[in-house]
């Protein structure tokens, strides 16, 4: 019976050790965290629609003319996990600046709507999309252990380029984003202090990126057509674990 009273002190022990540690007054300090996430992405945009290339034949680019919409049009982006880190400077014990920055794996595109029969058409690989986060952060409880913050500013992605993996229009479907993409992002979330200078996070941001233009180009046998997808709207509600360092 001792012994199963010594097991279940020192697992409450154990489980209260986080909260038994004072937080550490890091104003005027950096920290680093490192963590993993998940994104759940939604990609709008207004109705695509078909411009003639300016290698069109004449009789064709008089037939059409002006741009032809093209609705029920969809590109879809599946979940995404990624890797990232933060780091930032404690001005003071309440208020803290931070970049935030995610390296995601292969990002897929799934045509949706007149898309669909491409199924998974294109992606990001590794590198070539990578969004970052630019914040304040506010701590209402400074000097706790347990701190609750939440945290607002400009959102950035960069985009470098996609590649089309589907076969049948490798070579005849090529897909263009603006380089750089900027918005806006929330988060909220709680720090634990483990000892005084390591630490966890919970939390979850949202991140609302606006895309000027994707340009869907076909081409074949000489000829190309322009399919320009304006006024997009990439949403990004993620959550993250991590753990940091005061340094």
């Amino acid at each position: 019976m001792s012994s199963v009273r010594a097991f279940l002190a020192l697992l409450v022990v154990t489980l209260l050790m986080p909260v038994a540690v004072h937080a550490n007054p890091d104003a005027g300090k950096f920290y680093f965290v490192a963590g993993t996430a998940m994104i759940y992405p939604d990609l709008k945009f207004e109705d695509p629609s078909l411009e003639p290339g300016k290698r069109l034949p004449p009789l064709v680019r008089r037939l059409v003319r002006r741009p032809l919409a093209i609705p029920d049009t969809a590109i879809d982006i599946p979940d995404i996990a990624l890797i990232g880190g933060s780091i930032g400077y404690q001005f003071t014990e309440a208020f803290a600046a931070e970049a935030v920055v995610g390296l995601p794996g292969a990002v897929d595109f799934v045509g949706g709507g007149l898309l669909a029969p491409l199924g998974k058409f294109a992606e990001f690989k590794t590198g070539d999309f990578i969004p970052i986060l630019l914040n304040v952060l506010y701590r209402p409880l400074p000097g706790r252990t347990v701190r609750p913050y939440v945290g607002a500013g400009p959102a950035l992605a960069v985009i470098r380029k996609a590649d089309v993996t589907n076969p049948v229009v490798d070579g005849l479907l090529s897909i263009d984003f603006p380089t750089l993409n900027w918005g806006w992002g929330v988060q909220a979330g709680v720090q634990v202090d483990v000892t005084h200078e390591w630490f966890m996070r919970l939390d979850a941001k949202y991140l609302r990126v606006y895309v000027d233009e994707i340009d869907l180009k076909v081409g074949a046998l000489g000829q190309s057509l322009d399919i320009p997808i304006t006024d997009g709207e990439m949403s990004m509600p993620l959550i993250s674990f991590g753990i940091g360092r005061t340094f």
